[in-house]
């Protein structure tokens, strides 16, 4: 989906809230989620609990905001 090398956020700036991000930076956090998304089912062949789903979101939030950030430098 995305030529940009994803960057794990590691500390630093935290992400803007989801509706003041860019249409770029929005891109690669859906693309992110559902990819954890579809290991998770072709893994487990069952969907994720409501907490796994959370911590899913947040992960895919942070390195969508760190490629970002690192993308600009």
């Amino acid at each position: 989906m995305t030529l940009l090398p994803v960057i794990a956020w590691t500390g630093g700036s935290k992400p803007l809230p989801v509706p003041l991000i860019s249409h770029e930076e929005r891109k690669i956090l859906v693309f992110l989620f559902q990819e954890q998304i579809i290991k998770y089912l072709n893994y487990w062949h069952d969907y994720p609990d409501d907490d796994t789903v959370r911590i899913f979101w947040n992960r895919a939030r942070y390195d969508a905001h760190a490629t970002m950030r690192e993308s600009i430098r």
